[in-house]
């Protein structure tokens, strides 16, 4: 935080979260020790404690305390049996919240990563966190530290947990994914004929495991050799996927259509051009219901029939 030092000026600079936002201060009526309640960047609220050097100085310094923090959420899981919701947060690590009694337990810190990617298998009891700064952490649904990885170069911007298999799938800003042991946290690049990175998400199929990135393109590709099955260009940043087996499709997202995809082949099934999913990383499906849920970049979500792409 910066301040013009003339307070005949009464301007301050915020800086917060790689922004600057300009406050003018009316300093008529302050005195030593009041507090102006600020702003920064939309977020965060704190306290500006006012103090001057002396009688007529015009030298302002200032103190920042936390007020009322408001958090970022960077993604979600949940654990239906234990009506538990995991919530990995921008500044405050990974949390759980108990929908029953609305209490909320830090789970862990992420050592102050900012996270990226999460999912959730109860069947290993895993949580996995990407993050920003490079790290994948396995945390147990109490908190917890399994193990971390550090292989990646880059941030881990995709992750995905293949119980059958007992690994974990995890893509990174250099285009490459990384398979994690899910017991051990020793892991090696498993795939990395994307050119780009994967900002898309990764998701498994059977002996397939499909991924998405900002080359604009789907990859299906077998796990146990790495050799690409197939590949689709949606002629755009893939913002989301979903694979559903049952259904025997792979929905695809980015910032203008939405598609299914034929997991077999990666032939189109059917393309919605009504709906644009870009800047909403979210799509799932139902085999029971026959709909494929998808967030739109009009912050509207929409509810599609899976065989056609109508919208219902």
């Amino acid at each position: 935080v910066a301040s013009d030092e003339s307070v005949d000026d009464a301007e301050l600079t915020i800086e917060g979260h790689n922004s600057e936002e300009d406050k003018s201060i009316d300093r008529s009526g302050l005195g030593d020790g009041d507090s102006i309640p600020i702003e920064i960047d939309g977020s965060k609220e704190a306290d500006i404690s006012v103090e001057f050097s002396g009688a007529g100085n015009n030298e302002l310094s200032q103190e920042i305390a936390h007020k009322d923090e408001t958090e970022i959420v960077e993604t979600v899981e949940v654990d239906e049996t234990s009506e538990t919701v995991f919530l990995a947060l921008r500044n405050d690590g990974l949390l759980a919240y108990d929908v029953e009694s609305g209490d909320i337990d830090k789970l862990h810190s992420l050592h102050g990563g900012t996270p990226f990617a999460m999912d959730y298998n109860e069947d290993l009891d895993l949580i996995v966190v990407g993050t920003f700064q490079e790290d994948v952490y396995g945390v147990d649904p109490s908190g917890e530290e399994k193990w971390v990885y550090g292989g990646h170069g880059e941030s881990v911007e995709a992750a995905a947990i293949d119980p059958v298999d007992g690994v974990v799938y995890t893509g990174d800003r250099n285009g490459e994914i990384h398979e994690i042991d899910s017991e051990t946290g020793s892991g090696s690049i498993k795939y990395d004929d994307h050119s780009d990175e994967i900002v898309g998400g990764i998701d498994v199929g059977e002996d397939l495991v499909i991924s998405g990135g900002s080359d604009q393109e789907v990859h299906a590709w077998d796990p146990s050799s790495s050799e690409t099955d197939w590949e689709y260009n949606v002629g755009a940043d893939v913002d989301s996927l979903d694979v559903n087996e049952d259904m025997g499709l792979v929905f695809v997202g980015h910032s203008s259509n939405f598609f299914a995809l034929d997991i077999d082949v990666g032939s189109k099934y059917w393309e919605n051009t009504d709906i644009s999913t870009g800047d909403v990383d979210g799509v799932t499906s139902s085999s029971a219901s026959g709909r494929v849920f998808a967030g739109g970049g009009d912050d509207k979500v929409y509810v599609l029939d899976a065989d056609n792409g109508d919208i219902e």
